[in-house]
């Protein structure tokens, strides 16, 4: 049987940074510091929910093993697969635009990890949500392209469905870089495409940032 406290403890092995869970905001976040080699975790402020319990209901625990497959990532291949960093270059107008894309690049090969540790809770969630964005749609609320896009490609790639409607061009760009190939590389790739989709931008990257410009 699955269970997404035992896989957040594997996380935690496996992380060699030290890892500080704090109360943040309204929603899960981490950053990672490769020089103090720490990762700091924000916990949303929600009432009940205390940083680092692993006792929390599945919603949480699950987002806290995804934050802990982003700052796995951002040990051992590279910081930006844990926040988004600009480089002073670039073009700032420009960051507001790109920094869901590059949350949501990130998002994509850790989410592979979690599928790892947890193939049938993380497909249940899949599910849940593409049946809640659908339910959106049809009462015309607007969603999220770029989540909702990454979930689909997530629910043909993992979980062989065939969802319709998502932004299907922004779900092939998803499904064209293999989440299971981690890399400098494929993290700028995957930036590049969703940045030129989304916000007309080109999107590279320097050093420990990512540098923005126009296309």
């Amino acid at each position: 049987m699955e269970h997404a406290a035992i896989a957040a403890q594997r996380m935690l092995r496996a992380l060699d940074w030290d890892v500080r869970d704090v109360r943040g905001g309204r929603e899960f976040d981490v950053s990672s510091d490769p020089v103090e080699r720490v990762h700091l975790v924000s916990w949303p402020s929600a009432k009940g929910l205390e940083p680092g319990d692993l006792d929390a209901d599945l919603g949480p625990l699950l987002t806290y093993v995804h934050m802990l497959a982003r700052a796995l990532l951002a040990e051992r291949v590279h910081p930006l697969f844990s926040t988004p960093a600009f480089s002073s270059d670039s073009e700032h107008r420009l960051v507001p635009g790109v920094l869901p894309v590059a949350r949501a690049s990130a998002d994509w090969f850790a989410e592979h990890l979690v599928f790892a540790q947890l193939p049938g809770i993380k497909g249940e969630a899949v599910r849940t949500e593409m049946q809640m964005a659908a339910s959106l749609a049809a009462a015309g609320v607007k969603g999220d392209n770029l989540r909702q896009a990454m979930v689909a490609a997530q629910a043909e790639g993992y979980l062989g469905m065939n969802p319709q409607g998502y932004r299907p061009e922004l779900a092939r760009v998803f499904l064209s870089v293999p989440p299971g190939s981690p890399s400098v590389f494929t993290l700028q790739a995957l930036g590049d495409l969703l940045a030129s989709l989304t916000a007309g931008s080109r999107l590279r990257i320097e050093g420990e940032t990512w540098r923005v410009s126009p296309p």
